[in-house]
């Protein structure tokens, strides 16, 4: 299992993204547009980006939008390992 969270911010209400498999579970904690928290139980996924994402504080938006623009994801094929985590 592996945990990720940032601690400085403004302490209002979080939302949680939460996938669970067969085999592993996946849990994204989001505050605004910025990712403070991650959890993962045999991740299937290369999880770097996500770790990036949260110890540098950086907004997740520009992901979102990436992730669903087709045109943008044959550019940048690496957002195909981030893109299960964004997508509904």
């Amino acid at each position: 299992m592996l945990i990720f969270l940032a601690t400085d911010g403004p302490t209002t209400q979080p939302s949680i993204i939460e996938k669970e498999k067969e085999n592993g579970y996946s849990r994204l904690v989001l505050l605004g547009d910025r990712c403070i928290g991650a959890q993962f139980i045999n991740p299937e996924k290369d999880i770097g980006l996500i770790r990036s994402i949260i110890t540098k504080g950086k907004s997740i938006e520009w992901l979102q939008r990436a992730c669903a623009d087709d045109a943008v994801m044959e550019r940048r094929t690496w957002l195909y390992r981030v893109r299960p985590f964004l997508s509904s």
